[in-house]
């Protein structure tokens, strides 16, 4: 499955479910919106579900939104949904089969808005 996109250089995975990805650089892949990965991602893996998700932005209308879960309620259907704390975003399966490419990304000087921990933060973000 490709939720991650290329670029893991290690990753840690506990009894509990809980596991750490480290990517060689914090970058951006295009899926049905594009997805944020800081250089290192983590959560806790069960059943049909990615929980307590951290490094995973989603952009949505020039916003970006930490995704707090993953989860595939029914495989049947195709359909992945992320949980970015305001909305669920919905996705089809088959576009996470294999991983993508990313590009690199970094501070710049477009100002947008970052859904975080809840409250709304002012980043700096670019596509190099």
């Amino acid at each position: 499955m490709g939720l991650l996109p290329k670029g893991v250089t290690n990753s840690t995975y506990d009894d509990s479910g809980r596991f750490e990805v480290h990517l060689d650089q914090a970058c951006n892949s295009k899926f049905e919106n594009e997805l944020h990965y800081d250089v290192n991602v983590s959560g806790r893996l069960s059943y049909g579900k990615i929980n307590e998700v951290s490094g995973i932005s989603a952009q949505d209308l020039f916003m970006w939104f930490s995704v707090k879960e993953i989860r595939v309620d029914v495989p049947s259907t195709g359909l992945i949904y992320f949980d970015v704390g305001v909305v669920h975003k919905q996705f089809s399966l088959s576009s996470f089969d294999t991983p993508r490419d990313c590009l690199a990304s970094s501070v710049g000087n477009d100002k947008i808005l970052s859904r975080k921990l809840g409250r709304h933060e002012e980043h700096s973000m670019a596509v190099l």
